[in-house]
């Protein structure tokens, strides 16, 4: 049928299914974003990138770490602790802090509770990943009215 369509016909054509699949496009890419961004998605994240940190920590403890060990679950690793990183320093700029983390507190003990949270608690697992984490965060350093 679109064989015997000419011209202007054509371009409307054209234009409709091109919309078409734009459309289902971004509705796609709006449902794995929100799939992506669910607190039990972030819990695996992290839960992996905990244990690509410890199987790089033996490795290098053994002197068996060679680029390709340590490189392993890098960008898991990353996207744990960056977000992590990134939500505390959002929430604690301008204005009082939200959280007060001790100094002596690392990102992989901060994914641990994140990661036991998530598996502790089923009900929080289908919320959005800064529910999880500032979840965490007020449950175990809040600070005090000043800000400390």
């Amino acid at each position: 049928m679109l064989l015997f369509l000419k011209g202007q016909d054509m371009k409307w054509i054209t234009a409709f299914i091109f919309l078409l699949i734009v459309a289902g496009s971004a509705s796609a890419t709006d449902e794995m974003s929100k799939f992506k961004n669910r607190s039990s998605i972030y819990a695996m994240t992290c839960k992996s990138a905990l244990g690509t940190t410890e199987r790089n920590r033996r490795a290098q403890a053994t002197g068996a770490a060679g680029l390709e060990t340590l490189a392993r679950g890098s960008i898991l690793t990353a996207e744990c602790y960056s977000y992590i990183d990134g939500f505390i320093d959002g929430r604690n700029s301008g204005g009082a802090k939200q959280f007060c983390i001790p100094d002596d507190v690392d990102h992989i003990q901060i994914a641990e509770l994140v990661v036991k949270t998530a598996e502790e608690n089923p009900e929080i697992r289908a919320t959005p990943k800064q529910n999880l984490i500032e979840f965490v965060l007020k449950s175990n350093w809040p600070c005090t009215k000043s800000g400390t």
